[in-house]
């Protein structure tokens, strides 16, 4: 008997889909457990550690992408399949930019996904020979310009200074995952912005990260609380966000999670360029700054 057994964890708020995709992969020599939603997927995976989880992205009381960001901080993260029917470019980019090695769209042959699955899995296309720790962080498992965009920030944590950096460093609990509002709200934006062309220079990564926020004035001295922000997309000079108020300030302080390794942080100060009101949202954009 073939001794290799897959164990896979589906995630989905629809029992059909569940019982669906855990049929046919049952089929093709798969080890299969089911969740209904993003938080009793994490409780279950902590105890099992399963091999490959495929998930939904909208769900009740803890979202798909929110399980994913969860999952990718372990010291050796699952493979990770989405499977959904949101059709959203950014949130594709961001996904692959993570360290996720699939996404299908709904609806789909379940027979044809489970063999796809058992096929990726037996060729070992999911760097499933690594050492310990090393599937998602290896360079080279991100899109490029995630290594070459990250580098280049580094430059600006090297002018916070020291209190500026206590202050940003313990609010580490402000960083709380993206609210499924935004997430839908950013979802029908770039559905808009799909169809006229964007007219922002610079290579981009989209990204759906928290950070911690801290007005600061042009000597980076703090000149309010930290509250928690959602970037929406970085480049190697800048970056937009997104936020439930204004910032009175001309410059905001920022540190959050690299998509490298989720155990470093980056920092750095932003001057506010622009900062308008969309929907219940405050877009804030501008470039990242040195101090004088």
């Amino acid at each position: 008997m073939d001794q290799s057994i897959h164990r896979v964890l589906i995630v989905d708020d629809e029992p059909l889909i569940r019982e669906a995709t855990s049929r046919a992969m049952s089929a093709h020599a798969f080890c299969c457990e089911t969740a209904s939603d993003g938080r009793q997927a994490f409780q279950m995976y902590q105890k099992k550690r399963h091999d490959l989880v495929v998930t939904d992205l909208r769900m009740p009381k803890h979202h798909g992408h929110s399980l994913i960001l969860e999952l990718l901080k372990d010291h050796e993260p699952p493979s990770i399949v989405v499977l959904t029917g949101v059709a959203n470019s950014r949130l594709v980019k961001d996904l692959f930019n993570r360290g996720v090695q699939d996404i299908v769209h709904k609806p789909i042959d379940f027979q044809v996904f489970a063999a796809k699955m058992l096929a990726q899995v037996e060729r070992g296309s999911w760097n499933s020979s690594l050492g310990q720790g090393q599937k998602i962080q290896q360079k080279g498992s991100l899109h490029p310009l995630v290594y070459k965009i990250e580098t280049a920030l580094e430059i600006f944590a090297l002018c916070i200074p020291p209190e500026l950096e206590r202050e940003l460093s313990s609010h580490t609990d402000l960083l709380a995952d993206p609210s499924a509002s935004l997430l839908q709200f950013l979802e029908r934006l770039s559905l808009k912005k799909d169809k006229s062309p964007d007219r922002r220079k610079g290579a981009r990564i989209p990204v759906l990260s928290s950070a911690i926020a801290i007005p600061v004035n042009k000597d980076f001295v703090p000149q309010g609380a930290a509250t928690t922000v959602t970037f929406n997309d970085l480049s190697e000079s800048g970056g937009c966000l997104f936020n439930t108020r204004a910032f009175a300030t001309e410059y905001v302080a920022l540190r959050w999670r690299s998509l490298i390794s989720p155990k470093v942080y980056l920092k750095a100060v932003m001057q506010v360029k622009r900062c308008k009101p969309m929907g219940p949202f405050y877009e804030i954009a501008g470039p990242f700054v040195m101090h004088d």
